[in-house]
């Protein structure tokens, strides 16, 4: 079964760890940003973002999960579009997410935010890229995509 894990505390890990063990496929895993810790205050992930990271899954973290745009967004698209649009997140975004290509990623000119345009099929995905994350903004069809930049675009 196809899964997205959310979790941030320590004591959430075993349950991803017998997710992955009994042979699930983790799609996603979304937990809080890193936060400063220590001394130093250097920033640390959360015990389920290291556990994912060295999995080698893929991890999100939001700064907030109670106005996922762009997870309405998703939702609101197909349940096939939304597993195709789930795979390009995975092979285009998880490791060269600023690598542009003449077919699918696009960096956005004159625009502060959004920064970069994923294009899969008829859908647009819009996304920024900060230091080591991508922050998904938007997941919208080809003709919503104009209309959407236009709103929600922020110029340089």
């Amino acid at each position: 079964m196809r899964l997205a894990f959310m979790g941030t505390p320590d004591f959430a890990v075993p349950s991803l760890a017998e997710l992955l063990a009994s042979g699930h496929e983790i799609v996603a895993v979304y937990s809080q940003p890193p936060r400063p810790r220590g001394r130093g205050q250097k920033l640390t992930p959360s015990p389920v973002h290291a556990f994912a990271e060295t999995m080698g899954l893929p991890v999100f973290t939001p700064d907030s999960m109670k106005a996922p745009e762009a997870v309405a967004d998703l939702n609101k698209l197909e349940a096939y579009q939304r597993s195709v649009v789930r795979d390009a997140l995975e092979t285009h975004l998880r490791f060269e997410p600023e690598k542009q290509s003449k077919s699918r990623i696009k960096r956005l000119k004159g625009l502060k935010q959004p920064q970069f345009r994923l294009r899969v099929d008829d859908i647009r995905i819009f996304y920024d890229v900060l230091k080591n994350r991508v922050e998904i903004l938007a997941v919208v069809t080809k003709d919503q995509a104009q209309k959407w930049l236009d709103q929600k675009g922020e110029k340089i």
